[in-house]
């Protein structure tokens, strides 16, 4: 996977970067959210719990996709502005147990 950055815009008051990528990829599918975060982690010299993909729009009948990116300063400030189901499906908030009814 080849990713170039479109544009990097700064967002001081959030701690963070949205990047503008552009990805191409071989083979028969969109690469998941995971695959491109790892990529852009890379790219970016960042830890993968700082990166957040938002969006992939994959160009039809080519292998290329635009791909809309938050690079955060520290995982606090992840955990701050992203919502709390978009975390636990990324992996950066770790799932509590959940209590039965009567337990304590």
């Amino acid at each position: 996977m080849n990713a170039k950055i479109i544009s990097e815009t700064d967002a001081p008051l959030m701690s963070r970067k949205r990047l503008d990528f552009e990805i191409n990829y071989s083979g028969s599918r969109t690469p998941s959210k995971e695959e491109v975060r790892k990529a852009i982690a890379a790219a970016q010299k960042v830890k993968e719990e700082l990166v957040v993909v938002k969006h992939i729009y994959p160009a039809f009948g080519s292998s290329k996709a635009k791909v809309i990116a938050h690079v955060y300063n520290a995982l606090q400030d992840v955990q701050k502005f992203e919502p709390k189901k978009k975390e636990k499906k990324a992996g950066t908030v770790a799932e509590k147990p959940k209590e039965k009814k009567g337990e304590k």
